[in-house]
Formats: C-alpha cells, structure tokens, sequence
C-alpha cells in the first residue's frame, strides 16, 4: 500500500516557525485597547530607553550588503538577547499562552539557526551582570511606561522575526 508523505523542508519548517511566533505577538498586542500604532509614536520612541535587539546593515542580513556568517551570528545572538524581554512579557501578560509560546519558539528558532553557523560555540548571550541590570531597569517600570516598553518590545521583536523570515529563506 502506497502512501503519500509530504516532506516539509527545513527553510519551511523554520519559516513555518516564524510565522507562528508572529501569530502570537499579533495576539498579544491585540490585548492593548489602545488604537494607535505605539511602535510608530515619535513620543513612545522617545521614552524608549531599552537597548532591544535590531538588525542594521552593519549586521549584513540586507540584500544589498548580506553575508550568511555575519548575518546568522546576528541573528543568533539577537535571538539570545531577546530571551530577557520575552521573559518580562510573560510575567507581564500573566503567562497567557501567546506569551508563554514565545521564549519557547524563539529559543527553538535560535537552535535551528545556530546550528547553521560555522563556529556555534562562539555565539554567546548577554553577560549575566547586562542581564540583570535589564531586568531592574524593566521591573521599575509602571503604568504607561511599562504598558508602552511591552508594546515596544512585541513591535521589535515582530520587526527583528520579519528580517529573520527574510534571511531564512537565502539560507
């Protein structure tokens, strides 16, 4: 008896991946009654102290400047750096499920992409000292500064997944 097995790849995979992590954050910023766009607030921004991972043409995942080892160690990295905030979202949301599936599926996404890197071993996360003092700076922060820092921090992290998606599918 013949059956049919479809194969997913593993650009699908890791792209199916992302997608799912952009699906909670969709549902999580949905939790904020608010109808601006905060993540384009020129106030909030302003405010916006946090020290969030972002991708820049220095980290040459762009199209015009990408190299796959810089690009991927980047990336790696940022995903790593990420773990602290995501932590402070699911203590935050009262480990709603969106929230608890992120540190989850980013630290599966870090495992798929680390694993592409040359010399893995040299990919390393915060210092614990960076850590801390992140976690101080993100636990004094109340009312509409923490409700804009969690706002923030789902925009960046959607933004830092999308160039992610982007690279996942050269790589």
């Amino acid at each position: 008896m013949a059956t049919s097995e479809t194969t997913t790849t593993e650009p699908e995979k890791t792209e199916g991946l992302i997608n799912s992590l952009l699906v909670e954050i969709d549902k999580l910023k949905e939790e904020f009654d608010e109808p601006t766009d905060i993540c384009k607030s020129k106030v909030a921004l302003s405010k916006n102290n946090m020290n969030v991972p972002k991708l820049t043409e220095q980290d040459k995942c762009l199209h015009t400047t990408f190299d796959k080892e810089t690009c991927l160690r980047r990336i790696s990295t940022g995903l790593l750096e990420f773990q602290v905030y995501l932590e402070y979202l699911q203590k935050n949301f009262n480990n709603k499920a969106s929230s608890n599936a992120l540190p989850i599926a980013t630290k599966a996404l870090f495992d798929i992409l680390h694993k592409k890197v040359s010399c893995p071993c040299d990919i390393t996360g915060p210092a614990p000292e960076v850590t801390a003092s992140l976690v101080e700076m993100l636990n004094e922060l109340t009312g509409w500064e923490k409700k804009t820092a969690m706002r923030l921090i789902l925009c960046d992290l959607q933004e830092f997944l999308q160039y992610t998606m982007r690279v996942s599918r050269i790589v």
